[in-house]
Parts: C-alpha cells; sequence; structure tokens
C-alpha cells in the first residue's frame, strides 16, 4: 500500500495507522519531505514526478491525499499541484500495476443548496460553483477519476468526500 501526503495532515495519520496494522503488509509513504512514521518505506518525491511510478510499483492500493487546499496558496500553483500531482499519480499507478487508486475530494463538491437533499446521497449531482477555488481542483479531480478507468482499464478508483476538517488533526 501506498500513502502520498504522508509527512503531515490525514496522510500522515493514515500513515500512521496503516503501519501499525498487521494486516497490511509494506507500507510506502511518499511527500516531498520525510516525515516521522516509523515502519514505512519514504519516497521523498513531488507527486508530479512522473518517477512515481517505479516508487509505486509492488503497491495494490495507492491513497492519494497530496494536496494543496490551503487558503493562502497562490491559485495557479494550488491548481497545478493538485490537478496535475492527480492525473501523474493515476497515470503511474496504472504503469506500476496497482489495482485500486483511493482519492479524497470533500463533500463541498455537491454544493451546498437548500433544495439538496437531507441526507445527501453519494450519487447526487456534483452542483458545486467553480470559481478558482479550491473547490474547483477538487471538481476536476472528480472529472479525473470518472475518466480514469476508461483511460487505465484494470484501474480502479474510489472517490472518499468527507466533511471539512476544521482545526488540527
Amino acid at each position: 500500500m501506498a500513502v502520498t501526503g504522508a509527512a503531515s495532515g490525514i496522510g500522515h495519520r493514515l500513515a500512521l495507522r496503516l503501519a501499525q496494522c498487521e494486516e497490511v503488509g509494506k507500507v510506502v509513504a511518499i511527500d516531498e519531505g520525510r516525515g516521522d512514521v516509523p515502519g514505512v518505506q519514504w519516497r521523498v518525491l513531488d507527486v508530479r514526478d512522473p518517477v512515481i511510478a517505479e516508487r509505486l510499483r509492488g503497491a495494490d492500493v495507492v491513497v492519494h491525499l497530496a494536496l494543496d487546499l490551503g487558503l493562502e496558496s497562490d491559485p495557479v500553483a494550488r491548481t497545478a499541484y493538485n490537478v496535475r500531482g492527480t492525473q501523474t499519480v493515476l497515470t503511474a499507478a496504472a504503469a506500476a500495476g496497482v489495482h485500486r487508486v483511493v482519492l479524497c475530494t470533500s463533500a463541498m463538491v455537491y454544493g451546498a443548496f437548500p433544495d439538496n437533499e437531507v441526507p445527501l446521497a453519494e450519487d447526487a449531482p456534483l452542483r458545486a460553483t467553480e470559481e478558482g477555488t479550491a473547490v474547483a481542483d477538487l471538481l476536476e479531480i472528480e472529472r479525473l477519476a470518472r475518466r480514469a478507468p476508461r483511460a487505465h482499464p484494470g484501474l480502479n478508483v474510489t472517490v472518499v468526500r468527507p466533511a471539512v476538517l476544521v482545526g488540527g488533526i
């Protein structure tokens, strides 16, 4: 199993849990800097680097959590990192023979509308507006997820859409 964005945030937490789980074999932690997760194999690189395909070889699942959703981030740089990083991870995973990629977007992709069903079904339309915000990046990641199985037969893609996390993890 491989986790991108493993040096901080939710990626760090997931890598810690996976490393402690007896049912999980080798865990490859990928990030631009080495984190403090014991028991994993670190691969220090940018997820936009095509060499990531070699680093994913042997993994059966990749959980892609390397996203920049910072409010202070430069929008152009943020989108380049988020979208190109996701494209590269999907292509690299397919090239490396990975069977499943898990992408993480957000419940924000549904849009906040008064006519939304309660509870909102997972297959509800994604109606958030695209105004150059991080939500636009997430909507593009959703489109990449839908296209990936056609572009890369044999690659299964799962998207999780958690609610917004506020505060430290």
